[in-house]
């Protein structure tokens, strides 16, 4: 945990073409709205935010980056997509438990393991139900394979999918031709 908050400490939300930026503002107020609130129910509930006050740019939709602990598998932060600088971490204490973890939400587009194990890799690519599942040992691992099948009912988690023939389906429309003689 102090890793992760080390590391949360050192992002910068700002301009996205300030150089000092790690990231920009949320596209909406709406979106900012939807994110703070998430982070209000997540402290009524019982979440425990980890994470000091800061300064935020004046103008843009801006959330600061939050990190919760005390995170149940119930609570909406924990089910629903937030799109925003949120993270929850949520508790396991073996292999089985971390992949019903991962598995008990509707969702499915998109998961990450970080495991040096190789073997724990395997497993967990097959035990979570995602259409992508990113394995990573390191951070500095590229981050733009950019790939995904949704696992998840048909527009749960957005629409698209990306870098294969049904990514080329999305610029596609579908035309019938008749030729007569």
């Amino acid at each position: 945990m102090d890793a992760v908050l080390t590391a949360s400490a050192t992002l910068v939300p700002a301009d996205p073409l300030d150089p000092v930026s790690n990231f920009g503002p949320l596209a909406s107020a709406t979106q900012a709205n939807r994110v703070t609130g998430f982070i209000a129910a997540a402290c009524a509930e019982g979440g425990e935010c980890l994470t000091p006050e800061r300064s935020l740019p004046e103008t843009g939709c801006y959330v600061a980056p939050t990190v919760f602990t005390g995170i149940s598998r119930e609570m909406g932060i924990a089910q629903d997509e937030v799109f925003g600088p949120v993270l929850s971490v949520l508790r396991f204490s073996d292999f089985d438990e971390a992949m019903e973890l991962a598995n008990a939400t509707h969702y499915g587009l998109a998961a990450t393991v970080w495991t040096r194990d190789a073997r724990r890799t395997h497993a967990a690519a097959k035990a979570i139900r995602a259409g992508r599942v990113t394995l990573r040992a390191s951070a500095a691992a590229s981050d733009q394979s950019g790939f995904a099948l949704g696992a998840e009912p048909w527009g749960a988690s957005g629409f698209g999918v990306e870098g294969g023939i049904e990514g080329l389906r999305a610029y596609s429309r579908l035309k019938s031709l008749e030729l007569v003689r």
